[in-house]
């Protein structure tokens, strides 16, 4: 039976569910690289005024379903070990973390471009919406 993942969460993304993940890959012994791209929300300057937080929306299914081709297409094409992909929905402050993304592999290199890549892809292609709050 596949695996379901989640990949869209209302909850805060902590930095320690983060280093537990990185924990959890210690037995990828094969896998000498991981790299990990953490999303924050930037306090922007827009019109004179500050941005407070951003506040995400998704069309979640199709989200979902959408990140999920993305990730297998990504270890596939990469040949990675794994590929974690969280992305926040809700409110969420300035400095906080959004988006997080991590793939291991074998080696450095790939590893760096198909993490890179599935932050790409994802901005582009998945209905995810952010909207600037101020007050």
């Amino acid at each position: 039976m596949e695996k379901k993942y989640k990949y869209l969460t209302e909850r805060k993304i902590e930095p320690e569910k983060i280093l537990a993940g990185l924990k959890s890959n210690e037995h990828f012994t094969d896998s000498g690289a991981q790299f990990i791209f953490i999303g924050r929300v930037r306090s922007d300057i827009l019109n004179d005024r500050v941005v407070k937080s951003l506040l995400y929306s998704a069309y979640t299914e199709m989200a979902e379903k959408i990140i999920g081709e993305i990730r297998e297409e990504i270890i596939n094409e990469y040949e990675l070990t794994g590929l974690e992909i969280i992305h926040g929905i809700g409110n969420i402050k300035a400095g906080e973390i959004s988006f997080y993304v991590s793939g291991i592999s074998a080696h450095r290199s790939r590893t760096s471009e198909a993490v890179d890549m599935t932050v790409k892809r994802i901005k582009k292609e998945v209905p995810v919406w952010k909207k600037d709050v101020f007050n």
